[in-house]
């Protein structure tokens, strides 16, 4: 996993769980890893740094295409950022820092939002990087 924590809102895509910030039930596509605010997030798999970006909703993100159809998002990131479009990184590199999580998000704490899809489907990161699959 790309940070170590306690998951505070699961992968969910077809059961709603409650989302403490908008106060009611929903699908969740991703895992929301509790961490410090500063705290190191590492790549998951080695990869291409394909986005770099920051919009309202999940704050400062990065994705990364890890080749066959695998792609992986992190979300609520610090403004340091050490990587770029176009970066070739390693499993384990550090990639960016825990950051404030944004308003949308803001009930959660600090943590990473992590998205994994395989063919632009979402897939569990957990499966995939605990062992499961």
């Amino acid at each position: 996993m790309p940070v170590e924590g306690q998951i505070v809102m699961d992968y969910s895509p077809e059961i709603a769980v409650f989302d403490a910030t908008l106060e009611q039930y929903r699908t969740n596509d991703t895992i929301c890893i509790a961490a410090e605010d500063g705290a190191p997030v590492a790549a998951a798999a080695d990869g291409v740094v394909v986005e770099s970006g920051y919009d309202e909703i999940n704050g400062n993100s990065i994705v990364i295409d890890h080749g066959n159809g695998w792609m992986s998002t992190y979300s609520q990131l610090g403004e340091n950022i050490p990587v770029a479009v176009g970066d070739i990184v390693n499993a384990g590199e550090i990639i960016a820092q825990i950051g404030e999580p944004t308003d949308f998000q803001s009930a959660l704490g600090s943590h990473l939002e992590f998205y994994l899809t395989h063919n632009d489907e979402s897939a569990d990161p957990k499966l995939l990087f605990e062992g499961g699959e």
